[in-house]
């Protein structure tokens, strides 16, 4: 799994489909607690456009999968 951030094009189709970032990401995980400290990731491996939620810093120690493709 080789997760990288959103492309700007990626972030306004993400955008369209499910409205507000900041809310997408405080639905999927449940809390409002540092959600400055999640990002929206993209699987580069996976040709399916998962997106993804998690941590900024280390991607790998904490992943959401939302199940919304783009």
């Amino acid at each position: 799994m080789k997760l990288t951030k959103l492309t700007q094009s990626e972030e306004y189709k993400l955008r369209a489909k499910v409205g507000d970032l900041t809310r997408f990401k405080e639905k999927i995980l449940k809390n409002r607690i540092n959600l400055d400290d999640f990002e929206i990731f993209k699987d580069e491996e996976n040709r399916s456009k998962v997106i993804y939620i998690a941590l900024k810093h280390n991607p790998r120690l904490y992943i959401n999968e939302t199940g919304i493709d783009i």
